[in-house]
């Protein structure tokens, strides 16, 4: 199992639909703080 941990705040409404198949996709933006040496790019 893979686990994926995203720090932030939602920017977005949470969008839940479900595909084809029964499976459902999330979609939302989050928004995240980039003080670091990256924060530049």
């Amino acid at each position: 199992m893979n686990s994926v941990h995203l720090i932030g705040r939602l920017a977005t409404d949470v969008d839940i639909r479900e595909v084809t198949g029964g499976s459902k996709v999330c979609s939302f933006i989050l928004a995240v703080d980039r003080n670091g040496d990256d924060a530049n790019l």
